[in-house]
């Protein structure tokens, strides 16, 4: 594809989409990749070049040692989450006409707050809220900038660079930029105060500033907060949507389930919740499969890669096709279409079905 003259290389097939997402960083770039899309104008060098792996390695940590107490922390946490936005809603600091999705991030992004930086860090802005004193709070400030990042990048990325950095980033920095110092403000008094902090806060202070922190926070709560929301909302209107009235209530006893392990502190021995044969583990997933939360991967080539497919001619005989990926050359992986694929999801590929679950 060429986009405003920049060749992009889309790639379909799924032993292709292979070897790119197992090749090397230093081969094939997801990170010069992104920053080469825009997000080291919008999001900062910091979360563009480190971020994902620090974020990776201290959500990783925390569930692989606690993962009972984190799955009964992160349900409590939800919870209050969606009562304290349910309360602002009857106060007028949301609207009540705020539409479903909306609504969805709110919770999820309050909650993410509250578990990995501090339920402290909203507490001027609930104050404030719980006053009738209307203000444009932090949960309002991010959504906007992340909205607003999410459109700029969708349009710079068919444009000249040329046009889009001044145009269309240098305002998305500046915003970011902005919104780190207040950041920086909230974290230096919460810290200052000895306040209690969340596992993702406590790992990063002090080892570094609070300034490198609100950065990393930026793309923390970029990634954290709305990929969890987009899921549960599409799951929720694919349920509805989709379902019968049966898988509906078996759903709804499954998260039953879950919630009153969390409620009982745990397994009878500390095990974990084991959802894996449930039909509300199957809804995710058939809702992941189908829906464009993951939209696709992009790589920049650092040096030259060639990819070997293999060919299947129907008579038996395997050959291979050889594609050359040329040094500079930027990649887009497309996640749909494997899912759509009939010879791994068979002929109704394209149905959204709970097909797994034997359901008179």
């Amino acid at each position: 594809m060429n986009l405003a003259g920049k060749h992009m290389i889309i790639v379909a097939g799924q032993d292709a989409q292979r070897h790119i997402a197992k090749a090397p960083e230093r081969v094939l770039s997801a990170r010069q990749a992104v920053a080469d899309i825009g997000f080291e104008e919008t999001l900062g060098s910091l979360n563009v070049h480190q971020g994902t792996d620090l974020h990776k390695g201290i959500v990783k940590g925390i569930w692989q040692h606690h993962a009972t107490e984190q799955f009964i922390g992160w349900k409590n946490t939800l919870q209050q989450a969606l009562q304290r936005e349910v309360e602002e809603m009857g106060n007028g600091a949301v609207p009540v006409s705020c539409e479903f999705f909306q609504f969805i991030r709110r919770v999820v992004l309050r909650a993410t707050i509250d578990r990995m930086i501090s339920p402290q860090f909203l507490a001027e802005d609930d104050n404030n809220n719980n006053n009738k004193n209307q203000t444009n709070g932090f949960l309002d400030q991010f959504m906007d900038f992340q909205d607003q990042l999410e459109d700029v990048t969708a349009k710079a990325v068919v444009l000249p660079r040329w046009i889009a950095g001044p145009a269309l980033l240098a305002p998305v920095r500046r915003k970011r930029e902005q919104l780190q110092v207040d950041i920086t403000k909230r974290l230096n008094k919460l810290l200052e105060s000895a306040a209690p902090t969340g596992f993702w806060l406590a790992q990063m202070h002090p080892r570094y500033s609070t300034k490198d922190i609100a950065e990393y926070m930026v793309g923390l709560l970029f990634a954290a907060h709305k990929n969890p929301a987009i899921a549960a909302a599409q799951a929720y209107l694919m349920l509805h949507e989709h379902c019968s009235d049966k898988e509906r209530e078996l759903v709804q006893q499954d998260a039953k389930s879950m919630l009153r392990f969390a409620d009982a502190g745990g397994g009878p021995s500390g095990n974990d919740w084991n959802g894996e044969d449930t039909c509300l583990r199957r809804l995710c997933l058939e809702t992941l499969r189908l829906t464009a939360h993951s939209i696709g991967a992009v790589r920049t080539v650092q040096e030259d890669f060639t990819i070997e497919v293999p060919l299947d001619s129907g008579n038996g005989d395997s050959s291979t096709r050889k594609y050359l990926l040329q040094k500079g050359t930027s990649v887009g992986l497309t996640h749909i279409t494997p899912s759509l694929n009939p010879q791994l999801w068979g002929p109704t590929a394209s149905r959204f079905s709970l097909k797994e679950y034997s359901i008179e």
